[in-house]
């Protein structure tokens, strides 16, 4: 298994990568784009898949997150 902080380090780098994907478009761009939302949506299975296996320990220690 892999540890918790390079877990959290590839869901940090999936929310850079959204945020590089979306920041320059507007809503309507997004919309029409298959590509970006096909990029942005990978990024999420990313974080899902890594936040699924943070240990139960560390997740105990960040309460106020949900």
């Amino acid at each position: 298994m892999r540890r918790d902080d390079s877990l959290l380090i590839d869901m940090f780098n999936a929310c850079v990568k959204i945020e590089r994907f979306t920041s320059r478009m507007t809503q309507q761009e997004f919309d029409e784009s298959d590509l970006v939302q096909s990029a942005v949506l990978r990024e999420i299975q990313v974080i899902g898949e890594a936040a699924r296996m943070i240990t139960d320990e560390t997740k105990n220690k960040q309460q106020q997150i949900p």
